[in-house]
């Protein structure tokens, strides 16, 4: 069969450092090909240089009959049928749907049909996709993410799409949502466009995928039919070892020990009373798909969210949170999921950002504010050529670690975290694991989301399962493929 594109010995590099090395990866028409790896791993670089926005270092790319096919640009890799559906959608929100399926960025200069003609166009395609609910003159803005994944879905196949490249497309979607994209995927597979499908969520891979490529560390750790491998085969892949060799050495759970947080009923957006106990020193595991009611639990813990209803009590006394303040003055920390607009303080240094929140627990008495944030960023290992660097400038493993040093100089009693090792290396994130192991370990309450399955499988004591805004399932231990298979249910 000739393939939809096939990348060979595929390599890219930045000056003498390499990013991606030997890579061969080729999709078939009518068929699915997951791609996976950590954070780092090259997966970006490799989609990239198939939307024609990188060249290639070395290496071929065939795309249908023409080999060693030279993309000049990405308008070049449409032209030639090739489609990407970004995480974050290029999209408008304030044009029309039919506006936006009629954006052509591949052509020259500007081009703007009549409305007559978009209108017929998006029409049509969205026929294509079954999709009769969008009407084309309603404004982007107006629209859920998924009916917005929907026209971009439909703009690709108004371009004429041979392949399309889905980037984590369920990343922002709920349970139901992300079925309906699956269900769409399935019906593009069978028009024999060809699929690239970037994601760490098994559960979707297993149902949509026919082949798994995993890349480590810019090379080809894995290449396999579905059926041929298993979610702990992907998981040692991705890790370069099982996942068992990662984490810390996990104590018995602290079953009996003292009670550090009880929560009842708590309401709130996207949470309907919600029941829950963690002891000190527990680290406790919130899972869920987006929207399930993990994260916004957080939220609510760390005031950040209004409370609606219910109680919550910290190391037996009343806790009532108006605002973010009061949770720290409590002794409350957390470390938001998007660190770039919700954690880090980019415009100041590290050095301010780690302090940002010791001065409220010790003042200005004893060692100064100074003194506390460089033992704290050295405790951590903050990688940094000098703590009055701005932030930003600190790699996204070091950004996390000094968020997290931030809060572990303050001394919390509980520790809130929305996925703290998202987007950082695998070094990175097992450094984040020991921290936590050891701030629980010294009495420390941690509660924290994943979006890696592994991570809550084989770091929490114990797992608490949200859907719909409650909580449906406790796990004390459950593997993670049995997991994964839970939370897409």
């Amino acid at each position: 069969m000739t393939p939809a594109i096939h990348l060979k010995n595929i390599g890219k590099r930045y000056g003498n450092l390499w990013v991606l090395r030997h890579a061969d990866f080729r999709v078939d028409p009518g068929t699915a090909h997951a791609l996976l790896g950590e954070n780092g791993a090259g997966k970006s670089t490799l989609i990239k240089i198939i939307a024609g926005v990188h060249a290639p270092s070395e290496g071929t790319i065939q795309i249908g009959e023409a080999d060693n096919v030279s993309l000049a640009d990405a308008g070049d890799a449409m032209a030639r049928g090739i489609a990407v559906v970004h995480q974050e959608l290029d999209l408008f929100d304030n044009l029309t749907v039919a506006e936006n399926i009629a954006l052509d960025s591949h052509r020259k200069g500007f081009f703007k049909p009549a409305r007559a003609q978009m209108v017929a166009e998006a029409t049509r395609v969205l026929a294509l996709l079954g999709e009769t609910s969008l009407t084309p003159d309603t404004p982007l803005g107006q629209l859920t993410t998924s009916d917005k994944q929907k026209v971009a879905i439909a703009k690709a196949l108004g371009r004429d799409a041979k392949l399309i490249v889905f980037d984590e497309p369920t990343s922002s979607l709920n349970g139901h949502d992300a079925d309906q994209l699956m269900e769409l995927i399935l019906q593009i597979k069978a028009r024999s466009i060809a699929i690239v499908y970037v994601s760490h969520k098994m559960t979707e891979i297993m149902r949509i995928a026919d082949q798994v490529t995993v890349l480590r560390d810019g090379a080809v750790a894995l290449c396999a039919p579905v059926t041929d491998i298993d979610h702990t085969q992907i998981s040692t892949a991705m890790l370069g070892r099982p996942a068992g060799e990662i984490f810390p050495e996990r104590p018995s759970a602290p079953t009996d020990g003292e009670l550090a947080l009880s929560v009842k009923g708590l309401a709130g957006r996207n949470v309907a009373g919600v029941d829950f106990e963690a002891r000190k020193g527990e680290v406790l595991a919130l899972a869920g798909r987006p929207d399930s009611g993990s994260s916004e639990t957080l939220r609510l813990l760390f005031g950040l969210n209004a409370q609606s209803a219910g109680t919550i009590s910290l190391a037996g006394a009343p806790y009532r949170v108006r605002n973010s303040r009061d949770a720290v003055e409590a002794g409350v920390g957390y470390i938001a999921a998007d660190r770039l607009r919700e954690g880090i303080m980019p415009l100041q240094d590290v050095l301010t950002n780690v302090g940002s929140v010791i001065h409220l627990h010790f003042g200005e008495g004893g060692e100064s504010l100074r003194t506390k944030s460089l033992k704290a960023i050295a405790d951590l290992n903050v990688k940094a050529r000098s703590p009055d660097l701005p932030i930003t400038a600190l790699s996204g493993g070091n950004q996390q670690k000094a968020l997290l040093a931030r809060w572990i100089a303050a001394k919390p009693k509980l520790l809130l975290l929305d996925d703290p090792t998202r987007g950082v290396d695998v070094g990175a994130k097992q450094e984040i694991y020991r921290l936590i192991r050891k701030l629980a370990a010294g009495g420390t309450t941690v509660i924290y989301t994943s979006s890696e399955t592994h991570e809550l499988t084989e770091l929490a004591d114990r797992i608490l399962l949200f859907r719909d805004g409650s909580i449906v399932e406790t796990f004390s231990t459950v593997d993670a493929e049995t997991l994964d298979h839970r939370i897409a249910s």
